[in-house]
């Protein structure tokens, strides 16, 4: 397998600059998960990696060696697009046995390696169809494992399960997970779905028009967003924000604005009054509580399966609460509290402090 390193890369088609000295490293054998807005370069990146794109500066390191300007074919990468290509002349057996026919794999080791393949990613009963026949989630699934199955030094994902069934989609990206572990594939796995990627990535990278704006440890970055726009990207749904004063006393900060009045012992506050700032709180950390500092009212409120969700007001603002059990009555007054908060600067966005 092999390490991967991306050193100051940029990638320009016209005046459109598309990577700007994005900078990355994978460890061999490690899942990274690239995640960020439609446009923001993440099918760039994959493509850089193996050498269908030009860089226009920096290099690429694969386990040790410079291949900025080596050809794709001398790379040893798999890579599976987000448009599905399978071979139409081809059974979805030999579209997945294609990579080891051409090497000359004994037909034994093709087949219990096709097989063995088909049960992972639960295609085993379609080996003998015909592309044409298949969903486009099933098709997706050929290629995925068209690419694994020649073990490849890098394993670059593009949506690779965006086509899938959700019914399927949670049990299979755990499949993929293992199948990348066991492997023991360095692996770069691009999509939009931010919690999908959470699950199984070692590391995220979050990226917004071409630029790096945080790696790290999923947990990590979602406790500790380095700035407001990975704060409300990292996450099941986007985070709150409400514009707050910071206040002082002889005993410490407040955070104050219509509606809330929530007291702050954390030093890193207190050193940013006076000033206006943004105060960004999930809605999993939002909880009704009688002596809570927020005043609220339910705009309205939602209820599925054993969660349910409240649209609040709070002074002039509109925030979103999630919880278990049945959602408040629109109208409502409430008070409550938040479990967890950030603070961000109001013009760069920058996280200031955490508490919680």
């Amino acid at each position: 397998m092999a390490s991967i390193l991306l050193d100051s890369v940029s990638f320009v088609v016209g005046d459109s600059v598309i990577l700007d000295r994005v900078s990355l490293s994978l460890g061999d054998g490690e899942l990274l998960g690239v995640v960020g807005p439609s446009g923001s370069g993440k099918t760039s990146i994959l493509r850089v990696i193996a050498g269908l794109d030009p860089v226009a500066s920096g290099s690429i390191m694969i386990g040790g060696v410079d291949m900025t300007t080596t050809p794709t074919h001398a790379r040893d990468i798999a890579m599976a697009f987000q448009d599905a290509v399978v071979y139409p002349h081809m059974t979805v057996g030999k579209n997945v046995s294609y990579p080891l026919d051409v090497r000359d794999v004994d037909k034994s080791e093709i087949d219990r390696r096709v097989k063995a393949m088909g049960r992972a990613l639960e295609i085993e009963k379609i080996l003998d169809r015909w592309p044409r026949e298949l969903s486009a989630g099933h098709q997706q699934l050929v290629q995925v494992a068209r690419a694994i199955i020649r073990i490849p030094a890098v394993l670059l994902l593009d949506e690779p399960l965006a086509r899938v069934d959700a019914g399927n989609r949670t049990r299979l990206r755990g499949e993929l997970r293992s199948l990348q572990t066991g492997f023991g594939v360095t692996t770069v796995y691009v999509t939009n779905d931010v919690t999908e990627v959470m699950a199984i990535a070692d590391r995220l990278a979050v990226l917004k028009e071409g630029t790096i704006q945080q790696v790290g440890e999923p947990r990590a970055i979602y406790d500790r967003p380095a700035n407001r726009f990975v704060a409300d990207f990292v996450g099941e749904s986007p985070m709150n924000f409400i514009p707050v004063r910071i206040e002082s006393d002889a005993r410490g900060a407040w955070l104050v604005a219509d509606g809330v009045r929530i007291r702050s012992w954390a030093p890193e506050v207190a050193a940013h009054r006076p000033r206006t700032t943004i105060l960004g709180v999930r809605p999993e950390d939002i909880e009704v509580d009688a002596t809570g500092d927020v005043g609220a009212t339910v705009l309205r409120s939602t209820r599925y399966g054993s969660q349910s969700e409240a649209e609040l007001a709070i002074g002039s603002a509109r925030i979103w609460m999630r919880r278990r059990g049945p959602p408040p009555a629109a109208g409502d007054e409430l008070r409550v509290r938040f479990t967890d908060w950030h603070l961000f600067t109001v013009d760069g966005g920058e996280a200031i402090a955490h508490v919680g």
